[in-house]
């Protein structure tokens, strides 16, 4: 098992500027790590967190094998125009896009997380962007790596946007943050 340096790992992680939302989110995931480990995902209470669910989607990463979501909130299926849960989400992105998102979701399983935007259509015209976090927990005895993502868009953006839209809007400045090992 990985062990990172916690101190260091919260240090970088609070210099992303997050959006209320996600630095709460982060907040309570790193009260669950249990010293310099990732915390377990039976240690994640969701009811902690009942305003940002319908944002959340969990997925299953099993690294160089594929990435499942395993549970996606109300407003995600929402922007997606169908229920996600059970879906291979390499295959629900752009071909020329899943190599890279394969990349980005096994480098988080194995201890990084990842921060972005995503710009959505509004219905009347103008953009909405939405800040992403994707935070790892550490590996079952089966080697499957619940990996947890959270879209900061509030319930008044999110009613501005086009609906349904398969894809969700264009990604952009993706990064991935490799939290500091001991």
């Amino acid at each position: 098992m990985d062990t990172f340096d916690k101190n260091a790992s919260q240090t970088a992680v609070a210099e992303l500027r997050l959006e209320p939302a996600n630095a709460e989110l982060v907040r309570y995931w790193f009260e669950l790590w249990p010293g310099a480990n990732l915390p377990d995902r039976a240690a994640f209470q969701p009811a902690k967190f009942k305003s940002i669910l319908p944002n959340i989607v969990l997925f299953s990463v099993v690294p160089d094998e594929g990435v499942t979501v395993r549970l996606a909130g109300t407003r995600f299926n929402q922007l997606m125009g169908e229920e996600m849960t059970g879906k291979d989400w390499l295959a629900e992105g752009s071909p020329d896009r899943r190599a890279q998102r394969f990349a980005n979701f096994c480098a988080i399983a194995r201890g990084a997380v990842m921060l972005g935007h995503r710009r959505l259509v509004a219905e009347d015209g103008d953009d909405v962007i939405s800040q992403e976090i994707v935070l790892p927990f550490a590996a079952g005895a089966d080697g499957v790596h619940p990996v947890l993502g959270h879209s900061h868009l509030s319930r008044d953006d999110f009613l501005r946007v086009k609906k349904p839209q398969r894809g969700s809007g264009d990604g952009q400045d993706y990064q991935l943050l490799e939290l500091p090992r001991i």
